[in-house]
Order: structure tokens, then sequence, then C-alpha cells
């Protein structure tokens, strides 16, 4: 078996795994059955021709959903429709560092200078409260309320009722 054979054969095992709650996560955030489905498709296409470049795959699932949500966004604002179904404050925050052409770009604008860079080290770079707060010297209890303030922020102006997830700590909204 040669490596691309493998690697089609692992791929085929991730996509088996997350098929189901891939879908179902764009499914929610698409008014089209058939439009999740083939944003399903271009992901996992995707994830076959980076395979080599997924370095950490305990969070293989968030990288899947980052890819959807980015796909999503695309196929929103080529189609000129930009109703998301069922999206979250925390879905925001996960696209915002990633999506440089889209209206989530607002949400830059929403927030001071602080609050961004917080954003994009959390969010973009997946750093934990606890690195973020060791290197600004603050608590971590600080950093929590940061980012409680930004959610209320976005939430406000999206008119999106804050979740149980949106409002619970980082270690809530990790597991």
């Amino acid at each position: 078996m040669n490596d691309n054979d493998s690697g089609q054969s692992i791929v085929s095992i991730v996509v088996e795994k997350y098929q189901h709650e891939l879908f179902t996560y764009c499914r929610k955030r698409l008014p089209n059955y058939h439009d999740a489905e083939d944003i399903c498709q271009e992901v996992f296409a995707i994830l076959y021709e980076k395979w080599d470049l997924v370095k950490d795959y305990d969070y293989l699932s968030t990288w899947l959903k980052k890819t959807a949500n980015n796909r999503i966004m695309k196929f929103l604002h080529k189609n000129r429709n930009w109703k998301l179904l069922d999206v979250s404050v925390e879905d925001l925050l996960i696209m915002a560092p990633s999506v440089e052409d889209s209206s989530l770009c607002e949400i830059k604008s929403l927030v001071n200078e602080k609050e961004w860079n917080s954003i994009r080290e959390h969010y973009g770079y997946g750093r934990t409260y606890k690195e973020m707060a060791a290197k600004e010297k603050i608590s971590v209890d600080a950093i929590s309320m940061r980012f409680h303030r930004i959610k209320l922020k976005i939430a406000k102006h999206y008119n999106i009722k804050m979740s149980k997830k949106d409002q619970g700590s980082e270690e809530e909204v990790l597991t």
C-alpha cells in the first residue's frame, strides 16, 4: 500500500466517524439540505488534500467545523444570502479570526484592540485563558470577564440570544 492509499483509508475512517456530526453542524446553518451536503463533501475533500498538514488530531472535529464555517460563509456570500439559521456567539467568534472578506469583519469594529487580539489569540491560535492571562500578567478571571463582555457586545449587535454555551467558562465550552 502506498502513502496515497494509506492517507485515503485514514480519511475514509475520519469521514465515517465525523460525517453525521459535520452534516448536522452544516445543516443547522444552511437553509437547504443539499447545500449542507455539498459543504460537507467540500470539507472532506479539503481534508484529503491537506491531510499531511493536519498536525493535531485531537482537534480534528474543531478543524472540520472551522473549515465548514469558512465554506459556509463563502457560500452565503456568493449567494448573497447572509441568514445563518442557528448561529451562536461562540460560532461567530470561532469564525472571526479566519474569515477576512465577510460581514464577520464587523466584529472587529465592535470590540477594542485588546479584545480583538484576545479573540485572535484564543480562537485563531488556540491559546487557553490561562496562557493568555500569564502572557498579560493578569488573572484568568480577568480574561474570562473580557470574553464575557465580548460575547455580550456581539450578542447585542447581532441580536442573538446568549446560550448556556456562550455564557459558560472556557472549560465548559471546550468539553
